[in-house]
């Protein structure tokens, strides 16, 4: 799990939020990514690209928290 330097990408089901974290990972950002349900489209689309996924809420301090957010490049997503 990256702990500085990071993206913490909170998936949703807009399109561009998955986009945006397939072009950091394209340019070599370590990206961790939120989804609030395990068996969600977005983390089975999100398999087959290097990353770290993470099931639980963008919106949680704690969450936020445990992935770094402090020492990270960015955070992005939709309701946050």
């Amino acid at each position: 799990m990256p702990r500085k330097d990071h993206v913490v990408v909170v998936l949703s089901r807009s399109g561009r939020v998955a986009l945006w974290h397939d072009a950091c990972v394209h340019w070599g950002v370590p990206v961790v990514a939120i989804e609030i349900r395990p068996d969600a489209d977005n983390i089975a689309a999100r398999r087959p690209v290097p990353s770290r996924s993470v099931v639980g809420r963008g919106s949680s301090r704690a969450v936020l928290q445990r992935l770094s957010l402090g020492r990270a490049r960015a955070l992005a997503g939709r309701d946050l």
